[in-house]
């Protein structure tokens, strides 16, 4: 667990790779959102750091749930125990380069959508 590559895998199952290189990326390179800081003033961040700011709460968030109740965690979140546990037990500095790499790092869950069984 040196680093958050192999967990990164086991979160996207290889679908949806939206790397820095990949077209979709390129799409939203030069994409800037406006928004106001907590001091009011306006301020624009490209798409990429909106998304690492994303991953970050939605990891904490995550871990949040997995310390409270892991086993309701998993469900919820549709992990198995092996990337509870990785995501549980990585460091700060590896939650951040996870967080970091361009892509979200969660999914929409069909199977757990209103009205499916």
């Amino acid at each position: 667990m040196s680093d958050g590559r192999g967990l990164h895998t086991l979160i996207c199952a290889g679908k949806w790779r939206v790397g820095p290189t990949s077209a979709l990326a390129r799409t939203f390179a030069d994409a800037r959102v406006r928004h106001r800081n907590e001091a009011g003033m306006e301020e624009e961040k490209d798409a990429f750091e909106e998304i690492a700011e994303f991953n970050q709460r939605y990891l904490q968030l995550v871990r949040r749930l997995l310390c409270e109740d892991a086993d309701r965690a998993r469900a919820i979140l549709g992990i198995s125990n092996e990337l509870a546990i990785r995501l549980v037990t990585m460091t700060p500095a590896q939650l951040e380069r996870l967080a970091d790499n361009g892509e979200l790092v969660c999914r929409l869950r069909a199977d757990a959508m209103p009205g499916r069984a």
